[in-house]
């Protein structure tokens, strides 16, 4: 369901002095290993810790989808967060992500990227696309730890559909049963500006879905990397 774009410059393009970070940006979410033991029972299957949609909890906006879901993946940790550095390439592989751009870079601050993002929505009577940006943010423990994570925040509203956009992937190396696993966290929170035909119904039918569609791509291409 990829959708060819092309653009000679990015409406949002910054100059090369002007690539700082959302003021007081944080991750919201400062996922954790959890339930291993529970985890360990369903290798591969990711399961749900949070879903909800709604009114919007506070603020503005017509709706809002908060997911969370976490896996043990019987893959390499350092694989996936190679995948998920590779910020460019993943519309390859994850789905509803049409494009991704990353149209700055930080080179003082290492590990953020600022990247214009479209998302791509085909359910039922519902189509939509969506354009924004946001400023992710990559930190990596190393040996140290095994961890790995990317948080975001929304950067620019874009085409103005989606108000607040914030999430994470979390991924640690851990030992099951006397072999590598990872661990796998994501979580993403995101606020839609006004009401569109169709919109509730998909979140509350294929939101869920959608989340753990993004982590079984996420492992498949850990796959495909390490063959």
């Amino acid at each position: 369901m990829l959708v060819a774009v092309t653009a000679l410059v990015s409406p949002f393009a910054t100059e090369a002095g002007d690539c700082t970070p959302v003021p007081d940006a944080k991750d919201a979410w400062q996922l954790e290993t959890r339930d291993l033991e529970a985890l360990s029972e369903q290798i591969n299957s990711p399961q749900t810790v949070q879903f909800d949609t709604g009114r919007p909890s506070q603020g503005e906006g017509a709706y809002e989808s908060v997911a969370h879901m976490h896996v043990i993946f019987d893959v390499d940790a350092r694989v996936l967060a190679q995948a998920l550095r590779d910020v460019e390439r993943q519309p390859r592989f994850m789905p509803r992500l049409t494009r991704a751009e990353v149209i700055c870079r930080e080179l003082e601050a290492e590990g953020f990227l600022r990247v214009e993002q479209e998302l791509s929505f085909r359910v039922l009577i519902f189509r939509r696309d969506y354009r924004y940006v946001i400023d992710y943010f990559i930190e990596d423990d190393g040996e140290e730890s095994g961890a790995f994570r990317v948080w975001w925040v929304l950067s620019d509203p874009g085409d103005g559909q989606i108000i607040r956009n914030s999430g994470s992937w979390y991924v640690s190396a851990v030992e099951i049963n006397g072999a590598q696993h990872s661990y796998v966290a994501y979580a993403v929170h995101t606020v839609f500006a006004r009401r569109q035909a169709g919109l509730r119904t998909a979140l509350r039918r294929f939101g869920e879905r959608d989340v753990r569609n993004a982590m079984e791509a996420l492992y498949e291409e850990a796959v495909r990397r390490e063959l």
